[in-house]
């Protein structure tokens, strides 16, 4: 059964014009009924610990984060939040990675794509379309 409605989104992002364009195009369209946006790894990380109900279905992620990057979040985050982290689809906004990064990245989470800010319709498809699958 193809759902229409997700339940929350994280934003992890420095840029916040990014992040604000990202969250917009997320809340309009209407794919989930909570965005939340952070903007460093160590914010996200405070947040998601302190709240274990916390459960995303969508992680966009820019990788080349100041302090803790992406990658080394994804790790941290792999550990303390296990089960509910790896559930989600996890979506990096980043430069391309280069392959050993990928890797990486592909053996925390259960999806990854990579996309270039800001997100559009066709990003907004795949999303829907990877939370259906």
């Amino acid at each position: 059964m193809e759902l229409d409605t997700f339940n929350l989104a994280v934003i992890v992002d420095d840029e916040r014009v990014d992040q604000m364009l990202t969250e917009r195009a997320l809340e309009k369209s209407g794919l989930f009924k909570k965005v939340l946006c952070f903007v460093s790894a160590e914010e996200a990380l405070d947040a998601l610990t302190a709240e274990p109900k916390i459960r995303p279905d969508l992680l966009l992620l820019d990788i080349n984060l100041p302090g803790m990057s992406g990658i080394e979040f994804l790790g941290v985050a792999q550990s303390r939040l296990e089960p509910a982290f790896t559930r989600c689809l996890g979506l990096l906004l980043t430069n391309p990675l280069l392959e050993h990064e990928r890797r990486t990245v592909e053996s925390m989470l259960m999806t990854v794509h990579e996309f270039r800010k800001p997100i559009g319709p066709a990003d907004l498809d795949t999303i829907k379309q990877s939370l259906n699958a």
